[in-house]
């Protein structure tokens, strides 16, 4: 048995992600930003039927600058909130055809994992006495 106040911070860090739910169809990106309220890359997306969503991604970082603006997209995801925001759980970028995992099948985010395992793993450097890696 799940305590309550643990199935309401689920929900709240999911933002009411439901797999159910979700739909898959692409796209051309219009327009890529941070949003400064969650410090989230997000993408407005015009649709194949020519309408128009926005489309929350990842941290910025987490990207790493593989979408572009122009660039024809597919992606699956979860519509979560009531002004049409779809949540990403996976893009695949049509220019690179490159897949990109954002999230699990239930929301939980890939980068927080990312980020994690890099809080534990040791430094490595591969620099030589006297360089800087560039």
């Amino acid at each position: 048995l799940t305590p309550l106040w643990l199935k309401t911070q689920l929900v709240s860090q999911h933002q009411f992600y439901n797999p159910e739910d979700e739909i898959q169809t692409e796209g051309t990106v219009e327009d890529l930003y941070v949003e400064t309220n969650t410090s989230m890359m997000e993408a407005k997306v015009k649709l194949e039927n020519g309408e128009t969503v926005r489309v929350r991604l990842a941290p910025e970082w987490y990207l790493r600058s593989q979408l572009r603006i122009g660039d024809d997209v597919e992606f699956i995801g979860d519509e979560v909130e009531e002004d049409g925001m779809i949540m990403a759980r996976e893009v695949r970028n049509l220019r690179t055809n490159l897949e990109i995992g954002l999230r699990t099948k239930q929301g939980a985010a890939h980068w927080q994992e990312k980020a994690d395992r890099k809080k534990d793993a040791a430094p490595v450097s591969d620099e030589k006495p006297g360089r800087k890696k560039l």
